[in-house]
């Protein structure tokens, strides 16, 4: 715990650490907690694990199924034939059926066809119940460390409880990067332990154990970090204190054994300058300071303190650009007031540190921890916190177990972006907690730190433009969706169909690259559209325009069948033609040819209507037959095929009739006054015989 100190003109204050468990009363804890130091036996044991209802359901990521595959149910009582049809319609290929669920089929679809594209098409068709893609299972972003279930810091195992970082969920977008450097200006750091050796910063530029300052920054041998207190290049660990704030920060996650950090990947540089009893000089922290901010360390860790505030020390934070965590206290002290009970450097007024409270299981202020609306910025996880020891593993609890997860939340935004400065670190952290009745007006922010809502805060959603794309009827067309979309973050950008097109087939791939298929012969302006991906974020629906030019096909239509008329019949006019198609240029005219070969037995030559009406008038008195040809024509000067067929005019049969004559001439005059009135044809076509 922290030690008020009066006030000292001497140069080196003694800094106090804020040790964990070991050091605090726990009279006010949960009885249901059986709360002790740890060291490698780990026997404090936590609440049964038990999933949170509060916790929010997982979500398949986009892409984490099988392209080329759709699990398709049909209705019970879907025939084998109806299926097949739909599969065919669908151009897919039946895969597999299930015995448990007769009615499943695991189909394969065409190649390129995309998998959101076929499960909207296949759920509009008959007899399917629904389509869905054949997802790939994970199981959750979560380590396989065996001790994982006892952090509840990171993912509470706490039925109804939520009090945890949301530490999965941000290990959604990152688990962390080795490019990130955080400095634990502590006890040391236990180098060796079997979840921190990997992930320990490694200075690039130094031989270890030659005695020589192989770099040239001045320390010699400073391999992982550096000892203020021996002014040596071993930063052992000689108090647990910073190996346990080590494994909360970075813990070496998904390696199988012990424990997890809020970074699984994650570069500790060990400064030490507190000793084995948790007490530090403001020389040596300065020194460890100046260290830490030369070697490159992005974030540090401050968990300590003094009630005694230091001016160099102010100066030597005010002098970096890095982030300083720093543990408010555990006095149950109220720092709102001007200069009462703070804690330094917690309640140095600097834009690069933030201050950090220590929240319970339960999501409210751990008893001892100090408070105000002023001076303590946020809440983390610092009650019965399992992480690494020198031993093995260990319980701790205090603000100094708090500070951690914070440190740790900074890494990830860090790995993320890796340009954020200090105080923009801060804002993310800060804005982005998760506010908390019981936590409002002990924190200026009100609530307790969210490593994924941090991380969101960070993210700038894509935004994606309009496209436009064009082709010729019964022509696909090709669009890229993503060349004109941007994304602030840089991160890079994959393509999701949200609505598609009302007449046509699309078929969009994750790269943008979008083909058209418009429907036969169908052409104008058809639409869909895309969202754009950036791995965390969407755009807003951006729509993709297709222009579909109609084409002047040739006209067609279907003829009728042979004519048969009798001589003298008179004007012939009926349907012959049907399905007289003009192509799809609308109002587009046509015209039927007519040409007869016997011209001679028509005195009105045949036509046809553009509605298809057969038109002729056979001569008088003339009997026969004409073979006739008709083509379509249209008024861009296309033809259909020419169809022909056969105009028959049947002759009238020859009428016997009885005539008294002088003479057989006598006879013959009067007989053909009978049959022809109007006078014999002049060609002699007609002939009166007598008998």
């Amino acid at each position: 715990m922290t030690v008020r100190r009066p006030s000292s003109t001497i140069a080196r204050v003694v800094l106090v650490v804020l040790l964990g468990i070991a050091l605090i009363p726990f009279t006010h804890a949960p009885a249901s907690l059986a709360i002790g130091r740890s060291q490698a036996s780990g026997t404090a044991a936590l609440p049964a694990s038990a999933t949170s209802s509060s916790e929010p359901p997982s979500v398949m990521a986009p892409g984490d199924y099988v392209e080329g595959e759709l699990l398709v149910l049909f209705e019970p009582g879907a025939s084998v034939a109806l299926r097949s049809a739909v599969n065919g319609l669908q151009g897919s290929v039946k895969a597999r059926s299930f015995r448990l669920l007769p009615s499943l089929e695991l189909v394969r679809l065409k190649p390129g066809r995309s998998v959101a594209e076929a499960a909207r098409a296949y759920e509009a068709m008959p007899g399917v119940v629904y389509a869905e893609p054949n997802a790939i299972l994970h199981a959750s972003v979560l380590p396989n460390d065996p001790r994982f279930a006892q952090l509840w810091g990171l993912k509470s195992t706490i039925t109804g409880s939520d009090a945890d970082i949301d530490a999965p969920e941000a290990w959604d977008v990152t688990t962390g990067s080795k490019d990130v450097v955080v400095a634990v200006i502590d006890s040391g750091i236990a180098y060796t332990h079997e979840d921190l050796a990997a992930n320990m910063w490694v200075n690039p530029g130094e031989v270890p154990g030659n005695g020589i300052d192989d770099d040239g920054n001045g320390y010699v041998d400073d391999v992982h970090g550096w000892n203020t207190i021996a002014n040596n290049g071993n930063p052992m660990d000689d108090n647990d204190h910073g190996t346990h704030c080590a494994g909360t920060i970075g813990g070496v996650g998904n390696n199988g054994i012990g424990v997890t950090g809020v970074d699984w990947n994650v570069s500790l540089m060990a400064v030490k300058f507190l000793d084995s009893t948790g007490n530090g000089t403001s020389v040596d922290l300065i020194e460890a300071v100046e260290y830490a901010d030369a070697a490159g360390a992005r974030v540090a860790n401050c968990s300590f303190g003094t009630y005694d505030y230091v001016t160099p020390i102010y100066d030597a934070f005010a002098a970096t650009d890095m982030l300083f965590v720093c543990s408010a206290g555990n006095d149950s002290l109220n720092m709102t007031t001007i200069g009462v009970n703070y804690n330094y450097p917690a309640c140095f007024n600097l834009p690069q540190v933030i201050s950090v409270g220590a929240s319970d299981l339960y999501d409210t202020m751990a008893y001892y921890s100090n408070y105000s609306s002023t001076t303590v910025d946020v809440f983390a996880p610092g009650s019965v916190i399992l992480s690494t020891v020198p031993a093995g593993y260990g319980l701790m609890s205090g603000t100094s177990m708090a500070s951690p997860h914070v440190a740790g939340i900074a890494a990830l935004l860090l790995a993320r972006k890796p340009g954020l400065s200090a105080v923009q670190l801060k804002s993310a952290i800060m804005g982005s907690v998760d506010v908390k009745s019981a936590l409002t007006g002990l924190c200026v922010t009100g609530g307790r730190v969210n490593a994924r809502g941090a991380l969101d805060s960070i993210s700038s959603a894509p935004v994606a433009g309009a496209d436009a794309g064009a082709c010729d009827e019964d022509v696909y067309a090709t669009v890229g969706v993503l060349g004109n979309d941007t994304d602030a973050d840089g991160d890079p950008l994959t393509a999701e169909l949200a609505t598609g097109p009302a007449h046509g087939v699309l078929e969009l791939a994750a790269s943008g690259a979008a083909t058209y298929t418009p429907d036969a012969n169908w052409s104008g302006t058809d639409a869909f559209t895309y969202r754009a991906f950036d791995g965390d974020l969407y755009s807003q629906p951006a729509t993709v325009t297709i222009t579909v030019t109609p084409v002047n096909d040739a006209p067609s239509f279907t003829k009728g069948g042979d004519v048969t008329v009798d001589e003298n019949s008179g004007a012939y006019s009926a349907g012959w033609a049907s399905g007289v198609t003009p192509g799809p240029l609308e109002a587009e005219e046509v015209a039927f040819e007519v040409s007869a070969e016997n011209d001679t037995l028509f005195s009105a030559e045949p036509t046809v209507s553009p509605e298809g009406v057969l038109s002729f008038t056979p001569r008088k008195d003339t009997h026969g037959s004409a073979l006739v040809s008709v083509t379509l024509r249209d008024a861009g000067g296309l033809t259909s095929a020419t169809e022909t067929f056969t105009i028959e005019v049947t002759a009238l049969e020859a009428t016997f009739v009885s005539i008294e004559g002088a003479d057989r001439y006598a006879t013959a005059v009067e007989a053909s006054k009978k049959a022809y009135p109007t006078g014999l044809d002049p060609a002699g076509a007609k002939t009166v015989v007598i008998a």
